[in-house]
Parts: structure tokens; sequence; C-alpha cells
């Protein structure tokens, strides 16, 4: 059952309905970490009040690797045009025109966090070794070193201790007190097969069907969809 941010607050909220916690996933763990997400405003608010009421929230294991992913994939393009920035007078030929054009699209999507998919990290990999840097290091270390592993090192960390977010893992499904019995490959498999989902959001849902918590905290539009095609009418579903 998919229920309103008014609902929520105002009625289950109060109501203490969910006082064992929720299952949060990678999406709106990412969205209220990162001002730029569209969602991060939503986001912010839905865990202000998931930690005012002393709403305990729950993730997966496999949810850390793909916060990792979606935030590299964010702060390289950020890190580059810092880089761009800082270095833009020794910059010519194909490197400066390429981080010129990616500063303009960065400028043209001003509404949500930019991404860099993995073509285009390994392809800006390969343009900035021909950077030549006044240490000798490749252009790619200098980048890293300075403008990614500093804002990345703790990033995770940081995320789950402001959000109050813990993670549950494979010892966890024994514990009777917040499973009904362990999420198996075979249910995931099913999941895919049925909803034509990605692999770890159908983890996160046999995750969350497999346990005893009645609420799912998603910006992922896909997720209604998905409870809909699995016929799942007894547990909760909150959304944008």
């Amino acid at each position: 059952m998919q229920i309103s941010e008014t609902d929520f607050a105002k009625t289950y909220l109060a109501n203490n309905s969910f006082k064992l916690g929720c299952v949060v996933d990678t999406n709106v763990i990412f969205a209220a970490s990162y001002p730029t997400d569209q969602y991060n405003e939503w986001a912010e608010k839905i865990f202000d009040e998931l930690i005012r009421f002393n709403i305990p929230c729950f993730t997966n294991i496999n949810v850390r690797s793909e916060f990792l992913d979606l935030s590299r994939r964010v702060l390289i393009p950020e890190g580059l045009l810092d880089f761009y920035s800082h270095y833009k007078s020794q910059l010519t030929g194909e490197l400066e025109a390429k981080l010129k054009s990616l500063q303009t699209r960065m400028d043209k999507a001003t509404d949500r966090a930019f991404k860099l998919n993995d073509l285009e990290i390994k392809q800006w990999r390969t343009l900035l070794d021909t950077f030549h840097h006044s240490s000798g290091k490749p252009g790619w270390d200098v980048f890293c070193d300075n403008y990614l592993e500093p804002y990345f090192k703790n990033i995770w960390e940081d995320a789950v201790q402001t959000l109050n977010v813990k993670s549950l893992g494979n010892t966890a499904f024994q514990d009777k007190k917040y499973f009904l019995n362990d999420p198996t490959w075979d249910q995931t498999n099913d999941i895919i097969g049925k909803t034509g989902i990605g692999s770890t959001d159908a983890m996160i849902v046999n995750f969350f069907l497999c346990s005893k918590f009645e609420l799912l905290i998603s910006t992922d539009y896909d997720i209604p969809r998905v409870f809909q095609q699995l016929g799942v009418t007894d547990r909760f579903l909150l959304t944008p």
C-alpha cells in the first residue's frame, strides 16, 4: 500500500506504527546525502521525521556498494570541474575542450545530481593521463589524490551516521526479531523475472519482503510498479 508523506507523519508515525523500524534503499539514502539530487529536500524531511520519532532505519549490505558507486559517479565530474578551475591556464587541446564541454553539460543539469557513466569515467582516465603534472605523476593519479579521495574516504560512514541507518548482514537473518525467513537468490531471481528490475533493487525488495518491517522508503519510481506486479498489499511504501 502506497502512503503519502502527510499520512506518514501525521498518522503512522504519530501512532507509533513502525516502531520496529523501516527499510530504506540506496536511492533515498543517496538523495538525502546530496543537496543537488532532485529528491534531496523530500528525503531529508523524511529522515528528520524518522529520527524525531525514534524509528530505526535498516538496509541490506548490498546498498553500501551501490551507494559508493553512485557517489563515485557524482564526485568524479564535480572533481573534474575543480581540476579544470585549478589548472585551466595550463590546459590545451582536447583535454581543455572536453572539460569546458563537461562544465556546460553540468550547468544545464542544475536540477539534479549529475552523474557520469562507467565508459565516460574510463575515457576521462585516459584523457587526464595526457596531462603533464610537475610531480611527474599521471594526470589521473593527481586528480584522484586531490579531487576525489579526500571527499570519498568516509562518505558512506558519514551518510549512515547522519541519517541513523544500520545495515543488516547475513547473520541478522537468523534473528527472528527482524526476519520471517532468510532471503534467497531464488527469490531475488523470481522478482527480477516477474518485474524486470535490476538485481540490487530486487535484493532490497526481497530483503524487505522477507523481513518483519512494514515500511519501505524509496525515491525509485519503479518500486510502486514492482509492488503492484508482485501483489504486495500487506506492506507500506513511501515514495515522493
